[in-house]
């Protein structure tokens, strides 16, 4: 296992328990969808309030970031270490990292 994760035991239980859900289902999209890298919101957006977005981008000097969370509804649906992706419960209509 990744040292990022295993360092941070809050995420890596999340993990473990997102890993006994299903899939995503595109029949229910979410209301609130947020993006972190390295734990840093880059991604809000919700469904009810259309006109209320945030979204921030890195600088191209900038390294990639090492963890990559999406949740829909404050659910973990995609986590991704490095070039490794850990959790993946997306829809399928979704493209996939």
């Amino acid at each position: 296992m990744n040292n990022l994760l295993l360092n941070n035991s809050k995420l890596l239980s999340r993990i473990e328990k997102a890993k006994r859900l299903p899939e995503w289902s595109e029949q229910y999209p979410p209301y609130i969808e947020a993006h972190f890298h390295d734990g840093i919101l880059v991604y809000w957006r919700n469904r009810e309030i259309p006109q209320a977005i945030y979204c921030d981008s890195y600088p191209e000097w900038q390294a990639p970031p090492s963890i990559i969370e999406i949740l829909f509804d404050n659910q973990l649906v995609f986590v991704k270490v490095k070039d490794k992706v850990i959790l993946n419960r997306l829809p399928s209509r979704h493209v996939r990292f």
